[in-house]
């Protein structure tokens, strides 16, 4: 009964917000994890601009979910996603994408074409390596990959010109790399907890 009353809930709110063409919606853990699913009526709200649909034990996105291209900010954090839905590519006005604790264990290159992105939250994933397309991303100012397997980070993650804060604690990583240096407006760095060989990157340890 539990289980039930938990998806009507979720299914009350999304009516709710059909009606009053509210633009924000919260379906934070509401959805319970024995449908794995979003409601087909979300389908009906694609006028949202703000999404939280976190906590909800989901793998996958429905199809229709590439038509929330209004959308600027996207929670998906407590997921089960292993790689990211194809529908994302579609959302090109997000800002702010928040993939915190899923499973993900790899990027698609299409996540470059998310232009007008500001923060990108990846922290607590399975992630190993980097697409080079991250580059394009020069809208970014936060880019959390904290909590991941990264051994090695891109040479176009130099472009992010407006990036203020890159935190990379507890990984793999055993070097800082030169192009850090090219983030001039970086205020918050972490490299905490990696494997670090050079607490420098090279270019300033040879000018030192």
């Amino acid at each position: 009964m539990a289980r039930d009353e938990a998806y009507l809930e979720a299914e009350k709110k999304i009516e709710e917000a059909r009606r009053s063409g509210e633009t924000h919606l919260n379906l934070w853990n509401i959805v319970h994890s024995e449908f794995g699913e979003l409601p087909d009526s979300l389908s009906q709200c694609t006028n949202v601009q703000s999404l939280d649909i976190g906590g909800n034990q989901l793998r996958t996105l429905p199809a229709w979910f590439d038509q929330f291209t209004q959308l600027k900010k996207l929670s998906l954090l407590f997921n089960k996603f292993t790689s990211l839905p194809e529908s994302l590519a579609q959302l090109t006005q997000l800002q702010s994408l928040d993939l915190a604790y899923n499973q993900l264990t790899m990027l698609p290159e299409w996540l470059g074409n998310l232009t007008q992105l500001r923060s990108l939250t990846l922290f607590q994933n399975q992630l190993k390596a980097l697409p080079e397309s991250l580059g394009r991303l020069t809208q970014l100012r936060s880019l959390s990959l904290s909590s991941n397997q990264l051994t090695t980070l891109p040479k176009s993650l130099g472009k992010l010109k407006q990036l203020q804060a890159l935190t990379l604690s507890s990984n793999q990583l055993t070097i800082m790399p030169e192009w850090l240096l090219e983030l001039k407006r970086l205020k918050i760095l972490d490299f905490g907890g990696n494997k670090l060989k050079e607490l420098v990157p090279q270019q300033v340890k040879d000018v030192g």
